[in-house]
């Protein structure tokens, strides 16, 4: 029997032990995966905890709050190596550091996504490509915040800003933070997009080299959005080396307005 959701498979197993030894699943809210053969089932308020050896458990995996790992040093795929022990993954948030996983592996994970960080993480087609950051805002129509950390730059390109424009569920995302972006990234389809768009809050950390006419650009749409008295926009927060730190927190003072 394939239980369709966590509270229906734990009320089965409370009602009859046999459920469990003909369908081995161990729901968990948050989990934590340090490495390879060690996570950790965390509790609410990090009270405490609960090691699990996955060398010593034979059963699958449930979750349903939280999925992360934490900090891996090199990039590795040990994220993906551990998705086989899982049965189905339906965390609302999912915060994976350092990895490189196949778009499959990451749909898995990310079906019902709505707060998604992505830190110096690869997600790759089956012929070894980038996924696009579109591609990825495609699949997780759920998502309300997204949070991308130092950035690979091909995954944000000079096209990426007209194809989310195209995705339905886009302007329906709370916030999105951009850090690691470079001058490909098309500022002037953000700009006209930007004063219309009345929901989604965008932080850009851009990174050199940016071209002196980019931060040229850059500057003058700070200088707007600062000057501006009545803002019936959401004011974005751009942060980029050597930019006038004063406007700079001015413009993320309108960006934390509601």
């Amino acid at each position: 029997m394939n239980p369709s959701t966590a509270k229906t498979y734990k009320k089965l197993i409370q009602t009859c032990k046999h459920f469990f030894s003909t369908n081995p699943i161990l729901v968990v809210e948050r989990l934590m995966m340090l490495t390879e053969q060690d996570l950790r089932e965390q509790h609410l308020w990090n009270i405490y905890d609960k090691h699990i050896d996955l060398s010593n458990v034979s059963h699958k995996f449930w979750v349903t709050v939280k999925f992360y790992n934490y900090y891996s040093d090199p990039v590795s795929n040990f994220v993906s190596s551990v998705i086989s022990r899982f049965y189905q993954c339906s965390a609302k948030y999912l915060f994976l550091r350092k990895q490189i996983l196949t778009f499959k592996e990451f749909l898995f994970l990310s079906s019902n996504v709505e707060d998604i960080t992505l830190n110096c993480t690869t997600i790759k087609n089956e012929d070894d490509t980038v996924i696009a950051f579109e591609e990825i805002v495609k699949v997780i129509p759920k998502a309300k915040h997204i949070d991308i950390q130092d950035n690979i730059p091909y995954k944000v390109t000079s096209k990426t800003m007209k194809e989310l424009l195209k995705i339905p569920h886009f302007p329906k995302i709370y916030e999105i933070s951009f850090y690691g972006i470079t001058d490909d990234f098309d500022i002037t389809t953000f700009c006209k997009y930007m004063k219309v768009n009345k929901y989604t809050r965008f932080r850009i950390d851009f990174s050199p080299p940016l071209s002196n006419a980019y931060i040229f650009r850059l500057n003058k749409i700070i200088d707007e959005a600062i000057g501006t008295k009545n803002h019936d926009f959401k004011v974005p927060c751009f942060y980029f080396p050597g930019c006038n730190m004063q406007n700079y927190w001015k413009m993320q003072s309108l960006y934390y307005q509601r």
